[in-house]
Formats: C-alpha cells, sequence, structure tokens
C-alpha cells in the first residue's frame, strides 16, 4: 500500500487510505472481481471536496476509463438517506464531466456521461443485513414513476482493503468500549490491527497519523454533541422564560427560536476559530463552512 504524503488533520482513516490509485484499485476489484484487465492507468480520482458554496463532498470517488463512476461512503451510522446522498454526488460529477468534456445538456447531440456504482461502507455496530439500499425502497414506497437509484451496502468480509478497514474500525470500536474516547484506545487498536495483519503496513507507516485523524474526529465529534446540548438547553430556557412572561404557546416557540439563533451564531464563530488554529491552512471561509456542518447550522449569512 503505498504511503501518502501531507494529509489534512479532518481527514478519516478511510479517505486517508483511498487517496492512492493502488488502493483504490483494491477497492474497485472489491466490488468488480472479473475485471483483471483494468489497472491504475484506468483510474482516476475525482473526490468530492467541501466547496463553500455548495458543501458537497464524499469519501471516495473515482472513474474507470471514464466509463463508469464509483462512488464509496464509509457509514458508522446507519442511514437510508445514502441513495439521495449520493445522488446528489452524482448530479455534481455530471455536471464537472459535462464541463470538463465540453458537452452540454442543451444541445440537441445526447450528451455521453459514465455509468453510475453507489457503494456504502458500513462499520457501525448496528447489525444489518440489507444488500442494497433504493430511492423506490426507502422513499417512493411503491409508488411508481419516481427518479431510481440504488446503492450497495458492503459489510466486512474477507481480506480486501476494505475488510481490513472494517475490521480495523471494529477493533477501534471495540477497544474505545474499554478505554473509552482516549489516545490508549486508538494505540490499542492499532496494535491488535498490526498484529493480525490487519492494514499492517499502512499502520505501520502512518501510526502517529492514524491517532491524529482519530484523535481530531473524536474531537470534532465531541465538540457537536456539546454544542447541540448546550443549544438545547438554552433554547428550552429562553423559551420557558419568555414563554412564562407573556403567557402564550408562541412566546415559549418563539424563545426557543431565538435561543437556538443566537446561541448557534456564537458556537459558529468560536468553531470557525478552532478550526482556523487547528488547521492553519484553512482560510475563514473554508472554515466557517466545515464549523456550519460541524454544528448542522443553516446558515442566514455567512461568517466575515
Amino acid at each position: 500500500m503505498k504511503k501518502e504524503v501531507n494529509p489534512t488533520v479532518q481527514d478519516s482513516v478511510f479517505t486517508d487510505l483511498f487517496k492512492c490509485k493502488e488502493n483504490v484499485l483494491s477497492a474497485f476489484r472489491r466490488v468488480h472481481p472479473e475485471e483483471t484487465g483494468v489497472g491504475t492507468d484506468d483510474i482516476e480520482i475525482i473526490t468530492l471536496k467541501a466547496l463553500f458554496t455548495t458543501e458537497l463532498y464524499n469519501d471516495l470517488s473515482f472513474t474507470v476509463k471514464d466509463r463508469s463512476v464509483f462512488f464509496f461512503e464509509a457509514q458508522s451510522t446507519w442511514t437510508e438517506n445514502i441513495p439521495l446522498k449520493c445522488l446528489m454526488y452524482i448530479m455534481d460529477t455530471y455536471r464537472d464531466h459535462l464541463a470538463r468534456t465540453s458537452q452540454s445538456i442543451h444541445s440537441r447531440k445526447r450528451v455521453d456521461i459514465p455509468f453510475p456504482e453507489a457503494y456504502m461502507v458500513y462499520s457501525g455496530a448496528e447489525k444489518h443485513t440489507e444488500e442494497t439500499l433504493s430511492m423506490s425502497d426507502v422513499f417512493w414506497r411503491g409508488v411508481p414513476g419516481g427518479p431510481e437509484f440504488t446503492v450497495r451496502v458492503i459489510y466486512e468480509d474477507g481480506d480486501d482493503l476494505i475488510s481490513q478497514y472494517l475490521a480495523f474500525t471494529r477493533h477501534y470500536r471495540e477497544c474505545r468500549e474499554e478505554y473509552g474516547n482516549t489516545r490508549k484506545a486508538i494505540e490499542k487498536a492499532i496494535d491488535i490491527c498490526i498484529r493480525e495483519g490487519i492494514l499492517k503496513e499502512y499502520l505501520e507507516n502512518n501510526r502517529e497519523r492514524v491517532i491524529e485523524m482519530e484523535s481530531y474526529l473524536f474531537d470534532q465529534e465531541y465538540i457537536t454533541r456539546d454544542l447541540n446540548r448546550a443549544v438545547r438547553a438554552e433554547g428550552r430556557a429562553e423559551g420557558r422564560a419568555e414563554g412564562l412572561a407573556e403567557g402564550r404557546a408562541e412566546g415559549r416557540a418563539e424563545g426557543i427560536v431565538k435561543g437556538r439563533e443566537e446561541e448557534r451564531q456564537s458556537n459558529l464563530e468560536n468553531i470557525t476559530e478552532f478550526l482556523m488554529e487547528a488547521d492553519p491552512s484553512l482560510g475563514r471561509g473554508e472554515a466557517a463552512a466545515k464549523a456550519r456542518e460541524m454544528i448542522g447550522y443553516q446558515a442566514k449569512r455567512t461568517v466575515p
């Protein structure tokens, strides 16, 4: 497995692992073992990055010989929204593809686009056996005529690179249960995986980087959970106070909204500064976009 350099601390192990074509080829062969003639020269990595305007990004996407486009999403929590999420990725990718190939949907000639395939790499503790999730099953519920798209689900199965990643997440989850969200839990999971030959070369070459990435993701999770708890408490407190003062249900509702809005705006600014300090390469706009994503904040204005 090729060693990549200069990752951002916000990377996950999955996105960092699949930054090189050799590992992406392994992911492709997991889902298409019959395509023995495909090599790294046939692959182009086109993973969507977070944009200030759309804030749309994914874990891994790539084309093969420009005839097919693949999307992989690593999920530690089960979500039935994944078909819609991947459909949004596809539309963004097709928009870029048409621009890159100088094609227009307004022309009379049919445009040439790659065939899409999407996969959810599921690593959660909650047990599931579904092989696919589709728009028709999840959203339309038997009503015909809606747009269709199907996402296949990948579970830990075998010793390919994706299965090794899933085994790593399983060991890390078990170590977190024993040692809590600590550096010891990460180090213990890495030691177990190296001993069992799971992502051995990658973890040996990138041990401190993996610890840093997982520590960042835990900090992000903690901050988000803590901020959401504070927002809810503040909103309830102000809602009760204003509602009691006015003696109306409208007062309670307005108080909750006001409390949440003011608190979220303050949190947005604080987290923006925190992210810029943690990663000096981030501009204010990018840091603000990441901060909004962390707290689920639908901003009415951008942070100056």
